[in-house]
């Protein structure tokens, strides 16, 4: 096997914004030529940056497992320092991105920044050249493709220790260093149709090699990316739309997420889950608990955190967390109240993830930076091991009493909870909703 590596168009003028671009396809169709006039047999393509037309003569095929779909925003530490700046800089060049973040980043970034307007600016190539004129700048943020990211700092791959890529890793995690980031939740930033995905272009004649490449597929990769192809196609496609649309497959079902602006002008907020698991609906409303207003009201008190907190790394024996060893920790937040409430004089140096969206906006509220969130999809979706090269110790903050489930995490207790009513007779209850 012979490995060719060529420079598309679109990469070679770096300074148009794509969205002005006027031809289809500019990352891909000079490869697609090449394939088409048989110089090579096939092609590798970011499946995002695909045409969604297609070309007759070629099959494009969906290979390998799909990276994390989402975002990232990375966020110059020297740019936590201001306070109520006037504008905020931040480099894009997608009009989906600009349009969805101009809201969510109202709420997700720290309260310091409540009264600074943000600035979108257009910013081209690859992901090292981006990274650098975003350096070089006095610009405040950059949003990039995670799945770009995670790729370039990856080892795991055929030739990984030539001094080029040792050389991109190192500059990207000099990069990160500088750096503190958020990964945005899909379900308000939904992202490019096929975003994390990897597609292979073959001649449609080719037999051959068609057999051999379709044995990498994954169908379930496969349909959600057609599907979001096809959603994007009925508002006619094209880099300059303002429309994300992601779907994200899980044991349980199918989660679609569509959020943007038409072209017509049509505001489009979709979240729609398709589960595969049956669930037999509740005979009335009189059976669910809790229905709005009814669940019981409860006053959650922070635990004074001076002498240490309890710990549980199993959910059974407990032992003290003293507030210097738990500032070293990555924590998940389950809820506003969940934060420690440690001493003004200690800087944690971990992450900080939360449970769902409220809390995340409810931590910005109070000036503090988060890292990202499970987007009230459960703790399986909690970074495993490692992110961005770096090591993971995550523990769960969470309150006094709370029960153990199947997630592994040590749990730290740092509020308690007082029902201020009775609880409801549940006897003839028959669904339940967390």
């Amino acid at each position: 096997m012979e490995l060719f590596f060529r420079e598309a168009s679109g990469d070679q003028d770096l300074q148009t914004p794509l969205w002005k671009m006027g031809t289809k396809g500019v990352f891909t169709q000079d490869l697609t030529a090449d394939l088409v006039e048989k110089k090579v047999d096939i092609v590798i393509h970011s499946w995002k940056d695909l045409d969604l037309e297609g070309h007759p003569d070629t099959t494009i095929i969906g290979v390998l497992d799909r990276a994390d779909q989402r975002d990232v925003l990375l966020w110059k530490k020297s740019s936590l320092s201001k306070y109520s700046p006037s504008v905020l800089k931040i480099h894009t060049s997608s009009p989906r991105r600009e349009y969805n973040l101009r809201k969510f980043l109202s709420f997700s970034l720290p309260s310091r920044y409540t009264n600074s307007s943000l600035v979108f600016l257009p910013i081209r190539g690859n992901i090292q050249t981006r990274i650098r004129k975003w350096k070089e700048s006095d610009s405040d943020g950059l949003v990039l493709a995670k799945a770009a990211l995670d790729r370039l700092l990856s080892e795991d791959f055929f030739n990984s220790d030539e001094l080029e890529y040792q050389e991109i890793r190192k500059f990207l995690k000099d990069s990160m260093d500088e750096s503190v980031y958020q990964i945005f939740p899909l379900s308000l930033n939904p992202t490019a149709p096929g975003q994390g995905a990897i597609a292979a272009e073959v001649r449609t004649e080719d037999n051959w090699v068609l057999d051999r490449i379709r044995t990498l597929s994954k169908s379930e990769v496969v349909l959600a990316v057609e599907e979001e192809r096809k959603i994007l196609k009925r508002f006619g496609g094209g880099c300059h739309q303002k429309i994300g649309v992601s779907i994200l497959q899980k044991a349980y079902g199918k989660i679609l997420y569509q959020r943007g602006l038409s072209d017509s002008g049509e505001v489009l907020e979709v979240e729609e889950q398709f589960s595969e698991i049956f669930a037999p609906p509740a005979d009335s409303v009189s059976k669910v608990y809790p229905v709005p207003g009814e669940a019981v009201k409860q006053k959650r008190t922070p635990l004074d955190s001076s002498n240490g907190l309890i710990f549980s790394e199993d959910g059974q024996s407990n032992k003290t967390i003293f507030p210097t060893e738990l500032i070293l920790k990555d924590w998940l937040v389950t809820r506003g109240n969940a934060f420690p409430n440690l001493s003004p004089a200690l800087e944690h140096t971990g992450l900080i993830w939360t449970s769902g969206l409220k809390t995340w906006f409810q931590l910005a509220q109070r000036d503090i930076w988060v890292h990202g969130s499970l987007d009230a999809l459960g703790e399986d979706e909690l970074p495993k091991h490692s992110i961005f090269g770096k090591p993971l110790d995550f523990i769960k903050c969470t309150h006094l009493g709370s029960t153990e489930i199947a997630s592994g995490l040590g749990r730290v207790l740092t509020y308690q909870t007082q029902a201020m009513e009775d609880h409801p007779d549940l006897s003839e209850k028959t669904h339940f909703f967390g």
